[in-house]
């Protein structure tokens, strides 16, 4: 049952969306008409021509275009990780486009290096999935 199609934006400032999908998108796919956005220099967006447009600021700037480009009044965020922290960002300069913003996990540690348990870690038993751009 879907309870809303309102629109979802999910992004990440560095990882690649692709057909294989995200974990953390599907848990909104029920309630949500989810947009994966992937950002400049991911996946087959457009590369950046400065080194500013790589910046988490220039980042939301970026999601405010899209937005803006798709229609949408105002559209739900959610992001894990640095995709998180872009929705600080999000939250802080463009709140009212924002119907909520739903941040997990933006705090940075060390946790690659050292746990099995990361997709980005080599010992990971799925790294090789995660990691495909396919």
């Amino acid at each position: 049952m879907r309870f809303s199609q309102k629109p979802l934006c999910i992004t990440h400032h560095y990882s690649i969306f692709n057909e294989s999908g995200d974990y953390f998108a599907e848990t909104f796919t029920k309630t949500n008409k989810v947009c994966l956005v992937n950002l400049r220099e991911a996946g087959n967006s457009e590369g950046m021509k400065e080194p500013y447009q790589l910046s988490l600021l220039e980042s939301v700037f970026d999601l405010e275009a899209i937005r803006e480009a798709l229609g949408y009044e105002q559209w739900g965020f959610a992001g894990h990780s640095t995709g998180g922290m872009l929705g600080v960002l999000y939250g802080i300069y463009f709140s009212n486009h924002l119907t909520f913003n739903l941040i997990v996990g933006a705090a940075a540690r060390e946790y690659m290096t050292f746990s099995k348990d990361c997709i980005y870690n080599e010992a990971h038993p799925h790294f090789e999935r995660m990691q495909d751009e396919k």
